[in-house]
């Protein structure tokens, strides 16, 4: 629970259940040392060990780091973890309104996990996540029963999860733990996660392995209760004896024994049975069992005394909750005389509204109210009446003096004495029943529990004063009628139309002496509070019909029903959408706020007709399309009628939607679209447009909301609305069939497997709305890189027969601002590699392997195109070079590409040696002596084969580390060295030729098999094969296989 007073809340206490944990865990455990270890040739009583460390600047994980990195990728099966995983701890006091502060509970149906930059307080503070998780475990902030209402989510229907960027193992179990336990409590289907498990771009998860720890823990979770009905409840009142109270309804690990008096503000009830309420003290606020309280409302009482004063102890109160929970926001004069205005008994307590001169109504307990006695409240009356107290006197003495005149003198007559009081009598015409009769002041007149509604009434009031009683009604789809009086019709008869709202109001002398009361009961809402003397009463743009009136005409000397409640709720605007849909037609009138078309149907949205709500603030909606074929309408359509088009098979593509008159000065209209390939778009407001104009794709469906000038916008407005990129042309030269061409915004080229090859390529744009163009390159045989040319040149060769074996393209100009190009290659024998984009190289190099497809499109740069998936090889024969260790790899890429097949062995394998025996190239041996992988200098063999240097290394002799001075092999260049071992691998060692026999490719399956050979015979170090394992996963070696 929170104090209301800003106090620290108490942290909830640890509650830890053991389950099955993910793999991660598991592998971390096997991975141990933290440094590098370099392998020498294996002597009897000797190992020798190179040691060299990356600085600690270089981004390449070191070997330590690499053998514990995407380890879980080696793993298949996560429910192989071990059962010691302690489940996050769960804590927050999850909120019941959304992001627009009302309760609107969904059915949760998709689970959107992301990742942010974001604090824990800052999701808290704009309630725009349902969760936060971290190495803290779980923080819930707003019930998943609940919709959030927040734009940049893909509906309202999803579950929206938040978890730092790069997230440790902990909250990747954390995460997985808490998704299992969602979808257990929302029956979701387990089976088909993958669909329903919604991946944001900046979340980094293997998500097959996420998906396999889920399921994981799927057996382990218990479900949480959801919510099956919520009540908000006004004027419940409530009084706790050492009542548990509870931060929230769905835990309750932690709570407090709270006693007094305490408002009752929400009843839920929950699928395990139990029902729950919100309580409000003075201090506290939480939630208590509903059968462990007794609700009280409150009700008017007969005043007992209507003046006084109040005790000196007495405190006064704002509202009659305040007074209830004993607060005080009120100076008061104990001095001062008070008013009575109403008694109001909660449980065994009275409570008076009071009132003194030019003072608002203040709240005191009746006990601390003193009334005056009887002739003090007389002459305080007098004096109010005729003046001052000396005129009070005089007055006073001439009556007296006048008592003594003779009695035969005619006696003046008091016009009251004459004055007739007013007769009112009033009727209502009900559905189904007609006119029904007339009743007198305080009575009911239509019914209640019947749903029958009332669609006209009329009064009739008889008086001698001047003055009349005037009403009007508000009719369903006519709004407010004129003003009637003296038994005139307010309403209609014969329409079948309802009254939703009515005001009723005094002239004349009649107003000056007379208040009149009234009340409506309401289709859903009941009785409403009463109102008096033209204040409107009812509901309006909810449809509710009223059902029956009371009206009260009382002096105004005379205290009438309370009218402190609200008497008249108006519905904030909206707008009201039929929309047209192919093979479907108009699909009738819906509130566009939530969705007006169809999803997931692929049907397109050809017309619409938008409407305002019923309001009482006037203006109007005005709305264009653009249209298929057509683009935008020359004209606005307006309040109900057609945009777009019928019959025609052209669907809408985007839209604008503006407000006019009073209307616009008070809302905002915020819409967006549901489009073709793009799914829910962000929001336009205010007739900006809403869409996609050039990719020829459908509008689907719209969503219109109105907000109140300076509000939030209800989502993300940075791409409501989006123009395609220019289309491509793009052409090949292609061995044997010369120049190939194509025109689009998705461009293919492909002659794969038909021994076939690119030979050159050239490129142009199409118009566009930027500045800019395109550029482009290519990696030919025999030649390498060519010049960049740019807009139509060629690049590469035609008539030579020589291939074009890699490439790249680029984007300049403002149209490198607004959009991304990608492209891919088709290599033969390696087929189609990842995607390259934005002058990133694709293809191959030093591999002799020609381009046979080409694919190229350009998309806005915030999209990626079909297929693409993030850390894909995009080039083979190199590795990302902007690194020193990148670079080292690619200057003995090619030594060891040309050694290691040729003795039929794996190039990935002693690559990764190289790199681990020198630490990228930045060993004393690999710089002075091209020695790449520790060979020894042995006395009598090598002589005359190679030189030598002098090197001291750590050995370890008889247990004991060591530093030795010892002879190593200087090799005249790369591939010599690479060469020595590869002959050392492929015949061994003088007295076991076939030592490392598992590395040949012909015994070992993949590079796996091989690293797994040479751990305890090529090294000591346990850990050998994973850390070269780890290194060629890293950077992709294996394309070199």
């Amino acid at each position: 629970m929170k104090r209301r007073n800003n106090k620290k809340e108490r942290e909830d206490n640890d509650v830890r259940k053991r389950i099955v944990a993910a793999v991660f865990l598991l592998v971390n455990a096997t991975l141990l040392p933290n440094s590098l270890v370099f392998a020498d040739t294996v002597l009897s009583n000797v190992q020798t060990t190179e040691t060299s460390a990356l600085s600690e600047d270089e981004s390449a994980p070191s070997q330590s780091s690499l053998s514990g990195e995407n380890s879980y990728q080696n793993l298949e099966d996560s429910s192989s973890a071990v059962e010691n995983f302690t489940p996050p701890k769960i804590s927050g006091n999850p909120s019941l309104q959304g992001a627009n502060g009302r309760f609107e509970q969904m059915k949760p149906d998709k689970i959107h996990l992301s990742a942010s930059k974001q604090t824990k307080e800052s999701f808290i503070q704009q309630q725009s996540a349902h969760s936060y998780i971290d190495a803290q475990g779980v923080y819930e902030i707003v019930s998943t029963d609940v919709q959030l209402h927040d734009g940049q989510w893909v509906d309202k229907g999803t579950i929206q999860l938040v978890i730092p960027t790069e997230p440790t193992e902990q909250v990747t179990n954390y995460l997985a733990y808490y998704v299992a336990k969602k979808i257990k409590t929302y029956s979701l289907p387990l089976e088909k996660s993958a669909d329903f498990l919604m991946f944001d771009d900046s979340i980094t998860l293997d998500k097959e392995h996420f998906l396999s720890s889920v399921r994981a823990y799927y057996s382990e979770v218990a479900a949480d209760p959801i919510i099956q009905t919520h009540i908000s409840m006004t004027e419940t009142y409530t009084i706790l004896n050492e009542t548990d109270i509870y931060p929230t309804f769905y835990r309750q690990e932690e709570h407090q024994k709270i006693s007094g008096p305490a408002l009752i503000t929400d009843k839920v009830a929950l699928s395990d049975q139990t029902t729950w309420v919100h309580i409000q003290t003075a201090n506290y606020e939480g939630w208590v069992a509903a059968n462990s309280v007794t609700a009280h409302e409150p009700k008017t009482v007969p005043v007992e005394a209507s003046q006084g004063q109040l005790s000196e102890s007495a405190v006064a109160s704002l509202s009659l909750d305040q007074a209830w929970l004993e607060q005080s926001e009120e100076t008061i004069s104990h001095s001062e005389s008070y008013h009575v205005q109403r008694a109001v008994q909660i449980s065994d307590q009275v409570f008076y509204a009071l009132t003194a001169k030019d003072s608002s109504i203040v709240f005191v307990p009746q006990k601390e109210f003193q009334p005056a006695d009887p002739v003090s409240a007389e002459t305080d009356s007098s004096n109010e009446q005729i003046g001052t107290a000396e005129s009070t006197a005089s007055d006073s003495k001439e009556t007296t003096d006048s008592s003594f005149q003779p009695q035969n003198k005619v006696p003046q007559t008091d016009e009251s004495t004459l004055r007739t009081a007013p007769s009112i009598t009033y009727s209502t015409h009900v559905k189904n029943r007609g006119w029904l009769p007339n009743v007198s002041s305080g009575q009911l007149s239509g019914t209640t529990g019947q749903s029958l509604q009332v669609e006209a009434f009329r009064i009739h009031l008889s008086s001698s004063l001047s003055g009349a009683i005037e009403y009007t009604s508000y009719v369903q789809g006519s709004g407010w009628q004129n003003w009637v009086a003296n038994g005139a019709i307010s309403g209609t008869t014969g329409q079948v139309k309802q009254i939703e709202g009515i005001n009723i109001r005094l002239t004349g002398q009649l107003a000056a002496t007379y208040n009149v009361y009234y009340r409506v009961h309401v289709r859903n809402f009941g009785w409403l509070p009463w109102t008096m003397n033209g204040n409107p009463s009812g509901t309006l743009g909810y449809g509710h019909q009223i059902e029956a009136i009371e009206i009260q005409l009382l002096d105004k000397n005379s205290s009438g029903p309370a009218t402190n409640g609200i008497s008249y709720i108006e519905k904030e605007p909206s707008v009201l959408a039929n929309t047209h849909v192919t093979n479907r037609g108009w699909l009738g009138q819906t509130d566009a706020a939530n969705q007006a078309g169809t999803t997931g149907q692929r049907l397109s949205l050809q017309a619409m007709q938008l409407r305002l709500s019923e309001n009482t603030i006037g203006g109007g909606i005005t709305y264009q399309s653009h249209i298929a074929n057509k683009g935008w309408e020359t004209n606005w359509a307006q309040n109900g009628t057609i945009s777009g088009t019928t019959g025609q098979n052209l669907p809408i593509e985007a839209i604008r939607i503006n407000l006019t008159g009073t209307i616009s000065t008070r809302y905002d209209v915020y819409y967006r679209v549901h489009a073709q390939e793009f799914g829910w778009m962000n929001w336009a407001k205010n007739g900006e447009s809403a869409g996609t104009q050039g990719y020829a794709y459908r509008a689907e469906a719209i969503q219109i909301v109105l907000v109140r000038k300076g509000g939030a916008a209800p989502g993300a407005t940075t791409r409501a609305f989006r123009i395609a990129p220019p289309r491509i042309t793009l052409q090949g030269h292609v061995s044997n069939i010369g120049w190939v061409i194509q025109t689009s915004l998705n461009n293919s080229i492909s002659y794969a497997n038909q021994g076939r090859q690119f030979e050159a390529i050239r490129a142009n744009l199409g118009t566009s709305r930027y500045t800019g163009g395109i550029q482009y390159d290519s990696h030919i045989a025999d030649s390498g890189w060519t010049r960049t040319v740019s807009n139509g040149a060629i690049s590469g060769t035609t008539g030579q027969n020589r291939s074009l074996q890699a490439f790249s393209f680029q984007l300049t100009g403002e149209l490198a601002e607004n959009y991304d190009i990608y492209y891919r290659a088709f290599v033969r024998s390696r087929g189609w590699l990842g995607w390259a984009s934005n002058g990133q190289k694709a293809g191959s190099v030093r591999m002799n392997l020609p381009v046979e497809g080409i694919q190229l499109t350009i998309v806005e740069n915030d999209r990626r195109p079909s297929g693409y998936q993030p850390n894909q090889l995009t080039i083979l024969g190199q590795v990302n070079d902007q690194t020193p260790q990148g670079r080292f790899i690619n200057s003995v890429s090619q030594s060891a590409n040309r050694i290691a097949p040729a003795h039929g062995l794996y190039t990935s394998v002693m690559l990764a040696q190289a790199i681990l025996e020198t630490g990228y190239g930045t060993s004393y041996l690999a710089q002075h002596a091209n020695n790449f992988f520790g060979m020894k200098f042995k006395d009598g063999e090598d002589e005359g084969k190679y030189g030598y240097i002098w090197h001291i290394s750590n050995e370890v002799i008889n247990g004991v580390v060591v530093p030795v001075n010892s002879k190593f092999r200087v090799y005249q260049s790369t591939d010599q060295s690479f060469l020595d071992n590869a002959l050392k691998l492929r015949y061994g060692i003088s007295w076991d030729p076939n030592r490392y026999a598992g590395t040949w490719k012909v015994n070992a399956r993949s590079y796996r098999d091989a690293t797994r050979a040479l751990t305890g015979t090529y090294a000591t170090d346990p850990d050998y094969g994973q850390k070269l394992n780890n290194l060629i996963e890293y950077w992709k070696l294996d394309q070199f296989d």
